[in-house]
């Protein structure tokens, strides 16, 4: 018995390619890059969070140079017997913040405030990414009992809590920048490296990591070439996050007076100096706290927008 028949070619017909795909779209490949930003510009909240990101950017490095007075001089002094040197913001002097209790000018103080808390928290945060990146690849690829004797010492730190870690940080070394960003970036990376052994996890049991091992790729090369390049969405996000986490950190720092010392200023340390005068001089408090606050929802709200648009389970 034939089970394979011979079909004849006239039981076909051949179909014009044109009219086969005739109303169909012509689409262009993209880049990852590329299809997140397509889909993260639909996002509105985050689009818009991005402009007051960049306009708070722009001011504080070029605000402080539209008018003439400095952060640190007096622009009215107790010659006249004052005791009290706070005035409302004015045009004609070119205070347009006011002055605070000092007769410093609160425009150029409250902007430069502004790029020192941006400033530390960028810093803080880029240290928080690289240490945590390492830390949790090479505990992810290698397993075992690096694995465990890393994730012990991480359970150890998550058991005390980072303020206190941070404010003894504060204590022991030298006030400044530095002793701020030193102290909050030992404390901040824990959840990147979580985050990235866990990633590491999901990975190197894929095919292509299968078949770069098998052609002997070392293990650096590995991690560099192959793991964090295919983690690079879910980092990004947590970036995002960790961001306002250590602006908010250093504003609390700041307030409590473990912050930048005086006479430079935070965002913290302006609300801290001004929650005296808040019945009577409202403006030296909501002027900072805004641009405090602005910051720290963009920045959650950008995240929010690209978790969407780097997750593909949350495409529409």
């Amino acid at each position: 018995m034939n089970t394979n028949p011979t079909i004849s070619k006239d039981r076909f017909e051949k179909i014009d390619k044109n009219v086969l795909f005739e109303g169909e779209k012509d689409y262009k490949s993209v880049s990852f890059s590329q299809d997140v930003w397509r889909r993260l510009k639909q996002h509105k909240p985050a689009m818009i969070s991005i402009f007051i990101l960049i306009f708070i950017v722009l001011m504080s490095l070029f605000a402080p140079l539209m008018n003439e007075h400095d952060a640190m001089t007096q622009i009215y002094t107790n010659s006249e017997g004052e005791s009290n040197l706070k005035h409302t913001p004015t045009l004609t002097d070119n205070n347009w913040f006011g002055t605070d209790e000092f007769g410093r000018d609160m425009w150029t103080r409250t902007w430069e405030g502004a790029r020192v808390s941006l400033l530390i928290g960028v810093i803080a945060a880029s240290l928080d990414v690289v240490f945590g990146i390492v830390y949790g690849v090479i505990a992810g690829y290698f397993g075992g009992r690096a694995d465990f004797l890393m994730m012990r010492f991480i359970e150890i730190i998550v058991s005390i809590p980072n303020i206190i870690i941070v404010v003894l940080l504060i204590l022991v070394l030298e006030p400044g920048i530095t002793a701020i960003i030193i102290a909050i970036a030992l404390t901040g990376w824990v959840g990147m490296a979580r985050l990235v052994r866990g990633q590491v996890f999901s990975l190197k049991n894929r095919e292509f990591i299968l078949a770069a091992r098998s052609l002997g790729t070392k293990p650096a090369k590995m991690m560099s070439m192959h793991l964090i390049p295919n983690m690079v969405g879910p980092v990004l996000v947590n970036i995002s996050f960790t961001i306002p986490f250590a602006i908010f950190t250093e504003a609390f720092l700041s307030f409590i007076g473990l912050g930048v010392p005086v006479p430079y200023a935070s965002l913290g340390s302006l609300i801290s100096d001004s929650r005296n005068f808040v019945t009577t001089y409202p403006f030296l408090l909501l002027i900072p706290a805004t641009i405090l606050t602005l910051i720290v929802t963009s920045f959650s709200i950008f995240g929010d927008g690209l978790r969407d648009a780097v997750d593909p389970k949350l495409r529409k």
